[in-house]
């Protein structure tokens, strides 16, 4: 947008420079034209700052934060003791709506039935990520950017590799489960906590949700990790 806008500031400043009047006049009719132009070529960027500015989890009550977070947590142990996987993203702030748009819009009170239902291998959306928002699942069956770091671990699989991609491109945090070992990871601030019990989850959710999380920043996997890679 700034190249065009060099572009076409500079023609104008070569048509008052140089007197070209059918030029200025050409340009002066054209410009609304070039506005409706380059609200429809950056349209998604344009509803990615607006989308920004709103905010899911910030300023939410804890009574909301601690609802959503017992759902998650007795859907993560039903889907366990079942060997079913889950991913389920938690907003801080909005998210892309590239993301959202890529699953089905479901705009319905969290509970822990739903999320079981949505992650049950039987289900048409059990592969795909779901999106929390204030207390509503707003979208299932999404597809999260997969990140293309190079140095983790082989065994992590893909919904691993999704969570970590969506935490480095938007502010949210992503917990994983998996159906092969039942084990839960948790991926926020471009890093991943795991393994992690039921309890450990709760505490590290009621830290991240309420702005009180670690500060960590392009860690090495492994270093991240500490303890918990072994």
């Amino acid at each position: 947008m700034l190249g065009l806008l060099f572009f076409f500031g500079s023609l104008f400043f070569i048509t008052r420079l140089f007197d070209l009047t059918l030029l200025a006049f050409v340009l002066q009719a054209s410009s609304a034209f070039l506005v409706i132009s380059l609200v429809v070529v950056f349209q998604p960027e344009i509803r990615r700052v607006l989308a920004d500015l709103g905010g899911a989890f910030d300023g939410a009550k804890e009574s909301d934060r601690r609802f959503v977070i017992e759902h998650v947590i007795q859907a993560l142990d039903h889907l366990r003791g079942r060997k079913f996987g889950a991913l389920i993203a938690i907003e801080r702030s909005m998210t892309h709506p590239q993301v959202r748009e890529s699953g089905v819009l479901v705009d319905a009170l969290i509970s822990e039935d739903l999320l079981s239902c949505i992650f049950h291998d039987k289900s048409p959306l059990h592969d795909g990520g779901v999106i929390l928002a204030h207390d509503r699942v707003a979208a299932a069956g999404c597809l999260f950017p997969i990140t293309q770091r190079q140095d983790l671990p082989r065994t992590l699989g893909l919904r691993h590799r999704a969570a970590l991609g969506f935490v480095e491109d938007s502010d949210v945090v992503v917990v994983v489960l998996s159906e092969e070992t039942g084990e839960i990871s948790l991926c926020c601030q471009k890093a991943m906590e795991r393994p992690l019990s039921l309890d450990e989850l709760r505490l590290r959710l009621t830290e991240e949700l309420s702005g009180k999380g670690k500060k960590v920043r392009n860690l090495p996997f492994g270093r991240f990790f500490g303890r918990r890679m072994a």
